[in-house]
């Protein structure tokens, strides 16, 4: 079933209360659409997101991909690469050491890295940590 026609059986089911939301709805297709076009992924299969997928939070939906394809190259820069296995780990790493440092609760959080693989799998942790 295409992305499109799962959008609008979530909305004509009674999940949207707004009929111009159909259209923005339509248009952000439109939009998900030439990115995929423009994208680039190794096995040239893209997969369409669900409805409940959207609504998650980032580490809730990496989390998911991490349990799918746990040994898929994640990142990949210069001469270093983490699947999404590692990346995850490195990330829970990271976000323990901000919670032990910082504690719960929402809040700002300084990242300083040299550009490389580090900085995702910081963003990552500090996303898990419940930081922003």
């Amino acid at each position: 079933m295409k992305a499109e026609t799962k959008v609008t059986n979530h909305i004509s089911s009674g999940h949207a209360d707004v009929a111009s939301q159909r259209t923005d709805v339509c248009q952000g297709y439109e939009h998900q659409q030439a990115i995929k076009a423009k994208s680039f992924h190794p096995t040239e299969k893209c997969e369409e997101l669900l409805i409940d997928d959207v609504e998650k939070s980032i580490p809730e939906r990496f989390e998911k991909i991490v349990q799918m394809h746990p040994d898929r190259l994640a990142v990949k820069m210069g001469d270093r690469s983490l699947t999404y296995d590692d990346l995850n780990r490195t990330a829970n790493q990271i976000a323990r050491v901000i919670l032990d440092k910082r504690g719960l609760g929402s809040e700002p959080i300084a990242l300083l890295f040299e550009h490389g693989i580090d900085v995702v799998a910081a963003i990552f942790g500090t996303l898990k940590a419940g930081k922003c």
